[in-house]
């Protein structure tokens, strides 16, 4: 019989032996096996592996195209790959969901550096959705340094996550997968996935060619992320928000195009959580009815330090170049829009069917046919901006922004700039410290006399440069005359007064170089 010490100690030596991590080896090399798992003898198989492994385990793949499909069996284990997806490739040849999470498993599940491919979810749910990788019922995997391609579903081409399922996807691109109906790249219904880092390009789908999110309590988070080259034949070619809150910070959303409305991003039904958006780029996106970048229906977005530039509403009625709105209330702060165009109206925004948007500290520039349009009961209110061709509202201004090259996208501030420190400071959120490249805020500009460190308008704050070339530099982009004088801000090469910036300011200019 067993002293009860001695039974405690062979219980805790039993506990400790249950959770020591071991190291499970899978080799295609090695097939057709099957191998007993260990260096010498690898599994030929990764769902072999995972059959054999314990909670904590790490299954190590070597390089090779596995033709099969895994399912993580609730496991909390790690398979990666050897040498990353270039060369480490699960492909299932046909089966509706290569990869998938069911049993409610956590982050301690881990899926890192693999291609998966060949997934076709053709069948009836839940074999519809999620043809490269599968997660429901809670289940919350950690996915990492994979690239989803080639892969197609009813819903949900690359990633399907329904049922609370909150998987962290970081540094993952989604290229050339297609969902009949939504969610090209990934669909989450009712889950809140955080996407950091990854890349978006290639995908379709009826609606949301990138990604679709739909649910109440779906609200995902998009950090630094890249969406381009998608496609819907309806609606949101890069993501479509339904009954969402998204938070989506840091992403380029580039060369999505959508039939319908909204050719990068569209939201609907989201009046009281967002989403919300932050320093991301909206770049040649395009829409067949409206909405070039976004098309909000029924929504509230809140935007900041975003950067719009070169969105087109393509159609014969086309309207809102960059955005459309409709019953919605968007809040646009410090935001840059230019070059965008609408076949039939708004250039840059367009509000309808009672839309109230508020634009402030932000610039609309060499927008067409118009910078902003609004109809049936909507309207607009811009403070502390840079209209061209001038809007009522404190603050505002109507001057070239001189920014660097416009013709290649390059909207930050030259030198000079009426709209360097000429924002307003109340309205920027709190906690937002910088800019969309990253760089810090409220930077006072030396040569800009007593304007003193207020936040500049646009996307991108000045970071100062020399007064002598700052103040040449004005002369010659502003040169002739300076209309609406009397602004402050307005005229800022008009060192003698005369409302109108020629030689006499050039020469007042020279005479005091430095």
């Amino acid at each position: 019989m067993l002293h009860r010490h001695h039974l405690i100690v062979t219980v805790v030596a039993a506990l400790s032996c249950s959770v020591q991590a071991d190291i499970i080896f899978v080799d295609a090399g090695n097939c057709p096996g099957p191998g007993d798992g260990s260096e010498l003898d690898p599994y030929c198989s990764i769902q072999t592996a995972i059959g054999a492994a314990l909670d904590t385990d790490e299954i190590v793949v070597a390089p090779g195209t596995y033709f099969e499909t895994i399912n993580f069996l609730g496991k909390a284990i790690t398979v990666r790959s050897t040498d990353g997806p270039d060369v480490t490739k699960i492909d299932g040849i046909g089966n509706f969901h290569v990869v998938q999470c069911v049993s409610g498993e956590g982050t301690d599940t881990v899926l890192d550096g693999f291609v998966i491919t060949g997934g076709n979810a053709n069948g009836s749910f839940p074999d519809n959705a999620g043809g490269g990788m599968f997660n429901s019922g809670g289940s919350s995997p950690t996915v990492t340094n994979c690239s989803f391609s080639d892969n197609t579903a009813s819903a949900g081409g690359g990633m399907y996550n329904s049922g609370d399922s909150n998987p962290t996807v970081t540094d993952c691109t989604f290229q050339g997968n297609t969902a009949v109906d939504g969610g090209g790249g990934m669909f989450s219904f009712d889950s809140s996935p955080t996407v950091s880092y990854c890349t978006f390009t290639g995908n379709s789908a009826f609606i949301g060619g990138g990604m679709y999110n739909v649910g109440f309590t779906s609200s995902p988070s998009v950090i630094y992320s890249v969406f381009e080259l998608n496609s819907a034949s309806t609606n949101g070619g890069g993501i479509v928000n339904v009954l969402a809150s998204t938070l989506v910070t840091g992403c380029i959303f580039e060369a999505n195009s959508a039939s319908g409305a909204g050719g990068g991003m569209y939201n609907f039904y989201t009046l009281f959580n967002g989403p919300s958006l932050a320093k991301c780029r909206f770049n040649g996106n395009s829409a067949g009815d409206s909405g070039g970048a976004i098309s909000n229906l029924l929504s509230n977005p809140r935007l900041t330090n975003c950067d719009f530039h070169e969105n087109l509403a393509v159609g014969f009625f086309g309207k809102g170049g960059a955005m459309r709105n409709n019953s919605s209330y968007p809040s646009i702060i410090n935001c840059t829009f230019s070059d965008n165009s609408a076949n039939d109206d708004g250039g840059a925004i367009y509000n309808e069917a009672g839309s109230i948007p508020t634009v402030t500290s932000s610039i609309l520039w060499d927008n067409h046919p118009t910078e902003v349009s609004s109809v049936a009961n909507s309207s607009i209110a811009i403070e502390y901006s840079n209209v061209q061709g001038g809007f009522p509202g404190p603050g505002n201004v109507d001057a070239n922004p001189l920014f660097v090259d416009p013709d290649n996208g390059d909207l930050r501030l030259s030198a000079g700039s009426p709209c360097i420190d000429a924002g307003d400071d109340t309205a920027v959120p709190e906690g937002v410290l910088r800019d969309l490249d990253g760089n810090p805020r409220f930077i006072a500009d030396a040569c800009a006399g007593d304007r003193g460190a207020t936040v500049d308008m646009g996307a991108y704050e000045f970071q100062g440069t020399s007064c002598d070339l700052s103040n040449t530099m004005a002369i010659l982009a502003t040169w002739g005359r300076c209309d609406n004088c009397g602004t402050p801000q307005a005229c800022p090469a008009d060192f003698d007064g005369d409302c109108s910036v020629g030689i006499f300011d050039l020469l007042i200019r020279l005479g005091t170089w430095d």
